[in-house]
């Protein structure tokens, strides 16, 4: 008896929460990295697709109104597009994560759409990052199982 008190004294000086709670965020951070790789993933499959990766763009995107290169992509430019290649993950925390562009300033203009009535100007939405419903679904599958590693490790 009086040696399973010593045993339980010498592990009960291990901060067993504290690691817990490190290799808890460790993972959350890890996660966090998946889920932005598989988001990127996701939103440049529309690019492919010609929409559909978001909840607003679902049904395609709008078709060039001079279809004169049918084979190319709606969002394609003719040297094989820059705007996809400059949408990347720009920031990733343990909450927080970026998915956008830096160089392309009219990726925006193409993201949103624009509409400008006096100049006859109407830029339709393409949007190619957005909410996604089936973004969401994934993300979540990916949090859960990514989350029980630690608790599985522990248990084994």
């Amino acid at each position: 008896m009086a040696a399973q008190k010593q045993l339980v004294r010498k592990i009960g000086v291990l901060p067993v929460e504290v690691i817990t709670g490190k290799t808890m965020m460790l993972t959350r951070r890890d996660t966090m990295e998946i889920i932005a790789e598989e988001s990127l993933n996701h939103f440049l499959e529309g690019f492919r697709k010609g929409g559909g990766q978001t909840d607003a763009s679902k049904s395609g995107w709008k078709r060039r109104k001079n279809n004169v290169d049918p084979g190319r992509g709606i969002l394609i430019g003719h040297a094989g597009g820059s705007m996809w290649r400059d949408v990347n993950v720009q920031m990733v925390t343990n909450d927080v994560i970026i998915i956008g562009t830096k160089r392309i300033p009219y990726a925006a203009t193409h993201n949103e759409g624009l509409r400008i009535p006096r100049r006859n100007i109407d830029m339709p939405k393409r949007e190619f990052i957005g909410p996604t419903k089936a973004l969401e679904i994934a993300n979540a599958n990916t949090i859960a199982v990514e989350m029980g590693k630690p608790l599985k490790r522990k248990v084994a």
